[in-house]
């Protein structure tokens, strides 16, 4: 099994074997919306080499990335 991202690639498409997927996590990161400082969350994968590869699921609220966080764990049977 693999996670893609589809329908739609995004810059940087890269698929993961899931044998290679440790963990997942929200990570808070701050950016520029017009010219307001705006806060949001990320879904970050966490390879079982150690190297952090930030997802393009972002979202305002840290729920909607920890619902996506423990489905994906619960699916792939990663424990937390």
């Amino acid at each position: 099994m693999k996670i893609t991202s589809k329908p739609l690639p995004f810059p940087g498409y890269r698929e993961f074997p899931v044998k290679d997927i440790k963990r997942f996590y929200c990570k808070e990161e701050t950016g520029h919306l017009e010219y307001q400082h705006v806060k949001f969350y990320r879904l970050v994968i966490v390879m079982n080499d150690g190297r952090e590869v930030p997802s393009s699921v972002c979202y305002g609220k840290p729920e909607r990335i920890m619902f996506i966080k423990n489905k994906l764990e619960t699916f792939l049977k990663i424990e937390d």
